[in-house]
């Protein structure tokens, strides 16, 4: 039927529409986590703040693994069948 032909149509739509935001947010988490690294080692080495340094280094570690991680999942083949 024409409905559920543009149900499918509409569906595909917000997926691929879903999977490009997703794109997106994914490239500025990697940014985000580069940055958090990097400034993290600066002041760790720079003894400016070695505590403070040391756990903005941790938590962009931890950015970029939970970036990798999500980066790695296929939501939209999860959403469209």
């Amino acid at each position: 039927m024409v409905i559920e032909r543009d149900t499918q149509y509409f569906m595909e739509y917000i997926a691929n529409r879903f999977e490009e935001v997703l794109r997106v947010l994914i490239f500025i988490g990697n940014i985000a986590a580069i940055i958090t690294i990097i400034v993290g080692c600066i002041m760790w080495l720079s003894r400016f703040d070695p505590n403070g340094g040391k756990r903005l280094l941790l938590y962009g570690v931890i950015l970029a693994i939970i970036i990798k991680f999500l980066a790695t999942l296929k939501l939209p083949s999860m959403i469209v069948p």
